[in-house]
């Protein structure tokens, strides 16, 4: 069955409707310690005005607490962090990320500053009087939110379901760079946010949001919610980190899918230009060779990628690396894994994602019979192969041994950092 972010969070609500059925939320303002929380759970809160297509609540924010090994944090200490105190009305953004971007929205809202705000290297005792009529605007406003919560009586550590749940729940809800699903409303306080993550995710969380959610978390959402034993089966449910796949290129792929240059020349990416015979009307080129611009080839399809991202417009009709390979294995792997967890090794164009679209090319590390010349990437030499793709930065120079092997060309192969 074919990936579906929108059938996810379809499911996902429907799942927390069971939930919410067993387990009401509560409104914030007047929740208590005496309130029976467990000790340990994920959260997530509701705000008004904020619904889905649908007309049902809509979440704008997930958290958890204690992820760090040894904590004693408590859902409930978390909570009213995030709350504030009630007598006297306070609270401490310096203690809650929450309340720090909630805080700074409404500041821009109604265009007014507060220097200290946000700044962690001003101790709160020396500023209290001076912020306490924000951070009392700041508890009124998620004092008027509902939550939710899931009891997950977890150890706090690396592999917690919790950190598991509520990263999964933030990537798969987050509308960052993505078609959106259930977007804020026109009159969402976080779209007055600081923070570009808050604004382009319509979630009032910064961290996960330019994430892929992992499928397989639904299951074991679901039996959380049931209260049945969580598989241990699952790596990503043990680990809290889904796996990642890796597979190498083909020789077939598919017709089309040309880049052009500025003049309207369709391209053909190859190992060595000069070796190429004539085709008519396709001009060979290398990938790291300079367009009329002066700037590399492999540059122009990085920002072929980025205007597509943020326009989803594909003039030259190219592949998604998933797609190019004619071998049905690409498009199998692809149904069954998120994007940002598949990803390919190209002769031509290094590590890609599996959604990243390819210009077409005729590169092999292989020297077998019927590869020809100008295909042949030549052992020893180094070609530049920087990617970056939705927050994740691969870059490496990639060689190519005798007998067609690929690997870093760098000692100890650490991967260079890529400021696209």
């Amino acid at each position: 069955m074919k990936y579906s972010r929108l059938d996810d969070v379809k499911t996902f609500y429907s799942l927390l409707e069971r939930l919410s059925a067993k387990t009401p939320s509560r409104q914030m303002g007047p929740a208590s310690a005496q309130d029976g929380w467990p000790d340990r759970g994920v959260y997530f809160f509701f705000e008004t005005g904020e619904t889905r297509g649908d007309g049902t609540p809509r979440v704008v924010r997930i958290g958890t607490h204690g992820l760090i090994e040894g904590s004693s944090s408590t859902l409930w200490k978390r909570l009213s962090q995030h709350r504030g105190t009630l007598t006297p009305k306070d609270g401490n953004h310096r203690g809650s990320i929450f309340r720090e971007l909630v805080g700074a929205a409404l500041f821009a809202k109604d265009n007014k500053t507060v220097g200290t705000w946000g700044n962690r290297k001003v101790p709160a005792v020396e500023v209290g009087a001076s912020e306490r009529p924000q951070e009392e605007a700041v508890s009124d406003h998620i004092g008027a939110m509902r939550v939710a919560w899931l009891d997950i009586p977890d150890n706090p550590g690396p592999g917690s379901l919790r950190g598991f749940i509520e990263r999964n729940v933030i990537a798969l809800l987050s509308n960052y760079d993505r078609a959106p699903i259930d977007p804020p409303s026109p009159r969402w306080l976080g779209l007055n946010s600081d923070r570009d993550r808050v604004r382009k995710s319509g979630l009032w969380n910064n961290n996960h949001v330019t994430e892929t959610h992992d499928p397989a978390f639904l299951k074991v959402l679901e039996a959380l919610i049931e209260e049945r034993p969580v598989s241990p089966k699952s790596p990503s449910a043990m680990t809290g980190v889904p796996p990642i796949l890796v597979m190498q290129c083909a020789k077939s792929k598919r017709d089309g899918g040309r880049f052009q240059a500025q003049d309207g020349t369709a391209l053909a990416f190859v190992a060595d230009p000069e070796l190429t015979p004539p085709i008519p009307g396709i001009r060979p080129v290398h990938p790291d060779s300079e367009d009329e611009d002066g700037f590399a080839w492999r540059r122009r399809v990085l920002d072929y990628n980025r205007a597509h991202a943020a326009t989803g417009a594909n003039p030259y009709g190219l592949h998604t690396a998933a797609d190019l390979y004619m071998n049905p294995a690409y498009g199998a792997v692809a149904g069954a894994m998120p994007a940002d967890r598949f990803y390919i090794l190209s002769a031509c164009w290094g590590l890609v994602r599996s959604d990243f679209l390819l210009p077409n090319y005729d590169v092999s590390f292989s020297r077998s019979q019927g590869v020809p010349p100008h295909a042949i990437r030549a052992g020893g030499k180094h070609w530049r192969a920087p990617i970056r793709w939705s927050g994740l930065i691969v870059s490496a120079s990639w060689a190519s041994g005798p007998s067609g092997q690929c690997f870093p060309a760098r000692a100890g192969g650490s991967p260079e950092r890529y400021a696209a």
